[in-house]
């Protein structure tokens, strides 16, 4: 009992080691490359990762063998973030949903590498370990072995596989940039770490004034504000060719967003709004004097400094970013599912896509009615059941971290049935559920959208909501704050704000489109209380 008590150990030990050896690199996400066996890196243009064939689509249960480069898809692999950290997932081509993994989530020396769709588990998450000069090696957190060409053979259609950690060229990959054609080498872990703690920081505004013909450039003066200076930003003055920045601003990795704007008697400023996830270059801040009939809107933000609207749709609120995304609770939104049509049956409409402003008002009034009643927030002291629910609907790094797999609408249907209400957070989850439940429920992606916006306490909180065109205007509704009120009559159509005054739903930063939409440009939201 005591030898197989020790060997245990010993095994135990063993892989902790294995383990411990496997340094993770902090590798670049979102970029596409070529993964070429060491074998053959400055040699030739072979022992190159390939999926058989030429496919359109990566489809699950492929092999990965080595062949050949040639310029398809599917010699291309693009790294996401996975847990914990210093692990990733390996998707191949341009199909969102492939990822590199081990056939069966199998520990045994010779298991094959092979394509499956996403499902988050171990066998599907890899750490990079940098050797030098751009030669890794890839380890399977399932397994902890590492990736090899089976046989030490690099010849086309030679397997690839896993084995116990050893050293030889048949283990070492080079991560080749598909752009530039040259490998990834990773910085020291010093410019790591001081690269990482810039990326966490926004950027200090800079840029040019530009006034109208008349006016003195240098009578303009330019503010920057951030929570810190929430009470007296920083301001400074362009110099005679209209240039400006901050020299003296103290920036850190807690300040997420950014506002500018330049300040002269008789002109109208552009703002320049940005986040640390929109960050911009040089900033023009152009100044203009009011066109006659111009709406004016005062922002309170910015301490009701005003700006113009020339149309109901537009504000001239520079840096508003109009987003296109298919993940969030977006994808596979267009596909017509059982789930679907069983959401239109628990909300009560036909799923036909309205198109008259009365029908998109009767579809959006019985959403907020069946979306009010049904959701439960797993926010503060939630029930345990409504935890676990909202467990099973978001897949993140760690707490409060970030989503790493969102949930689909036909998830949401499922936990319903299972649970008998829908699990959601913050406003992000809240404003993204209700928007994903509006679409199938039939409004047009044109006439709907998410929309961001700061608050003026702090200045860099931020707020979710969803907005919806109707009779020509944009209204907003907020599925989180404002849940339980009514919603209002088609004859005496309002927005649905918060009760709390410190968002500035009139002014969104960014948009989010839904899939379908063909929107373009960041609405000015509503007319109630904003106009002078």
């Amino acid at each position: 009992m005591k030898r197989t008590k020790l060997i245990v150990l010993g095994m135990a030990m063993l892989f902790a080691l294995q383990l411990h050896s496997q340094t993770p690199t902090e590798m670049p996400t979102g970029k596409k490359f070529y993964i070429q066996s060491a074998m053959n890196y400055g040699k030739n243009n072979g022992g190159y990762w390939d999926v058989p064939g030429y496919p359109n689509e990566i489809q699950k249960g492929s092999n990965i063998q080595v062949f050949d480069l040639d310029e398809g898809h599917d010699r291309t692999f693009t790294l996401h973030r996975s847990s914990p950290e210093g692990y990733y997932e390996i998707q191949i081509g341009n199909t969102s949903r492939s990822r590199i993994d081990i056939q069966g989530a199998g520990k045994g020396n010779g298991t094959s590498v092979k394509t499956w769709d996403r499902n988050g588990k171990d066998h599907q998450r890899f750490l990079f370990h940098h050797l030098g000069n751009g030669r890794f090696k890839i380890f399977d957190k399932n397994s902890g072995k590492a990736i090899c060409l089976a046989g030490r053979s690099n010849s086309n259609r030679s397997n690839v596989h896993i084995w116990d950690d050893h050293n030889g060229p048949w283990m070492e990959w080079y991560l080749i940039d598909v752009q530039t054609k040259k490998p990834f080498i990773p910085k020291p872990q010093q410019q790591q770490q001081q690269q990482q703690q810039h990326n966490n920081m926004i950027p200090l505004p800079e840029g040019k004034v530009v006034v109208p013909s008349g006016y003195n450039v240098q009578d303009v003066e330019v503010r920057f504000f951030l929570d810190k200076y929430r009470n007296t930003p920083i301001t400074t003055k362009p110099n005679a060719s209209g240039y400006y920045s901050f020299p003296n601003a103290q920036i850190d990795e807690n300040d997420w967003h950014g506002l500018v704007v330049a300040v002269a008697d008789g002109l109208v400023s552009d703002h320049y709004a940005y986040h640390k996830t929109i960050a911009p270059g040089n900033i023009e801040l152009k100044l203009t004097v009011p066109k006659q009939g111009s709406t004016l809107i005062y922002s309170q933000h910015l301490g009701n400094l005003e700006f113009t609207s020339n149309s109901k749709y537009l504000t001239n609120v520079k840096g508003t970013v109009v987003s296109d995304r298919d993940d969030f609770f977006f994808r596979n939104l267009t596909r017509e599912t059982p789930q679907k049509s069983n959401l239109r049956e628990l909300i009560g409409v036909s799923g036909t896509e309205a198109k008259t402003d009365k029908e998109i008002y009767d579809i959006a009034k019985q959403t907020w009615e069946f979306f009010g009643k049904k959701n439960r927030s797993v926010m503060g002291n939630a029930p345990d059941d409504v935890k676990k629910a909202f467990d099973e609907s978001l897949n993140r790094e760690r707490i409060n971290g970030p989503v790493t797999f969102w949930t689909t609408v036909e998830q949401f249907v499922d936990i319903y049935n299972k649970y008998g209400f829908i699990p959601v957070g913050n406003c992000t989850s809240y404003a993204l559920t209700f928007a994903a439940f509006l679409r199938v429920a039939g409004i047009p992606a044109n006439k709907m959208a998410v929309q961001r916006m700061h608050t003026n306490a702090p200045l860099s909180s931020e707020h979710w909501a969803v907005i919806i065109e109707m009779n020509n205007v944009w209204y907003w509704f907020d599925p989180q704050r404002s849940r339980n009120t009514p919603f209002p009559s088609f004859e005496q159509l309002t927005s649905i704000p918060s009760t709390h005054s410190i968002y500035e739903y009139h002014i969104p930063f960014e948009i989010v489109t839904l899939p379908g939409s063909t929107i373009n440009y960041v609405p000015h939201c509503g007319e109630e209380g904003v106009i002078k």
